[in-house]
């Protein structure tokens, strides 16, 4: 019945993905609202958990330069918040999406977020934020981006390394492994010990 329902949403295109004019997504993803704004970021959310919605989102750029936006604009560990890094965490499974996402510095996002909001995050955002850091490290232009960041990203991914979420654990494993086939990473993780 979802897949149905995804699907139609998809053939009707809903949140007007596919207009050249502002769409009806951008209207109500800043909409004065903060409610509206929560229910659409939770609809994107649940629309990525389903191949179908993930290919209609990613039908136009759009949609994850606007995720991007808000995911930078709200302040703290919002439902919002959450709701977006969720998408866009689930979206970075493709290419396209990925390369967007890290031109888009949410490499450089993630990692000041994970330092200056350490003590505040709930385990969705660890999660997320750790399997997105994860997703974007594995592309040579992602690597390229963690080496602008180079001791932040490494201080960063060190004091993950024992997070009490095994899940985060391993996608910080996951980040090491990746970055750490570089040179450059590898003589600085000798000074954290890594």
């Amino acid at each position: 019945m979802r897949r149905e329902v995804v699907v139609s949403y998809s053939k009707n295109d809903l949140l007007d993905l596919h207009r050249k004019e502002p769409c009806v997504l951008e209207s109500l993803t800043s909409h004065p609202s903060k409610r509206v704004r929560e229910h659409v970021a939770r609809l994107i959310n649940i629309l990525t958990l389903d191949y179908s919605g993930r290919s209609y989102l990613l039908g136009s750029d759009k949609l994850v330069v606007i995720l991007i936006d808000i995911l930078k604009q709200e302040e703290g560990d919002t439902s919002i918040r959450k709701n977006c890094l969720g998408a866009l965490q689930k979206l970075s499974l493709r290419r396209r999406p990925q390369l967007l996402m890290i031109e888009q510095d949410m490499i450089k996002w993630i990692t000041l977020t994970l330092k200056k909001e350490k003590d505040t995050l709930s385990e969705y955002s660890y999660e997320y934020a750790t399997a997105l850091f994860m997703n974007l490290s594995l592309r040579s232009f992602g690597k390229k981006k963690c080496e602008e960041l180079e001791l932040e990203v490494l201080k960063v991914l060190n004091d993950l390394l024992e997070h009490e979420n095994m899940q985060v654990r391993s996608f910080v494993n996951g980040t090491l492994y990746s970055l750490l086939s570089k040179s450059v990473f590898k003589e600085h993780a000798k000074v954290f010990g890594i």
